[in-house]
């Protein structure tokens, strides 16, 4: 940046790049991780999903369909727990296409709601299609 005498200001530079490695360290922790949450339906399936579709819309969650017996979810941890009273847990877990770990998200203690119920029987991670 040049003042009206032409010189450059080292310091306003200086404070603009640290503004932006600011934004940038923040950048991650404002991203709160999702998880795909697939939700097996009962029969009848397509009345069941369009039902379970509009419920959850209602509550402001977007439901898409995976297949004829499945929908998926895209949640944060705080919406699972606010949703199904289930928590997402990370375990280290060894890798299936080479040595070494990797931690792998897995949910637990899921519960189907009572308004849910009469159309969802369970819910549940699964870590080869998420």
């Amino acid at each position: 940046m040049r003042s009206f005498s032409g010189v450059r200001r080292p310091a306003s530079r200086l404070s603009a790049s640290l503004a932006l490695a600011a934004l940038l360290l923040a950048a991650p922790a404002l991203a709160e991780e999702t998880y795909t949450v697939f939700a097996e339906l009962d029969p009848p399936y397509a009345t069941n999903r369009s039902a379970l579709a509009k419920l959850l819309k209602q509550e402001g969650y977007e439901v898409h369909a995976e297949g004829t017996r499945e929908v998926v979810l895209v949640l944060t941890a705080a919406q699972i727990r606010w949703l199904f009273n289930g928590k997402v847990i990370h375990r280290r877990v060894a890798k299936s296409s080479g040595p070494g770990m990797v931690d792998v998200p897995f949910l637990e203690s899921a519960t189907i709601p009572p308004r849910l119920a009469p159309y969802v029987p369970r819910v549940y991670f699964d870590p080869q299609r998420s």
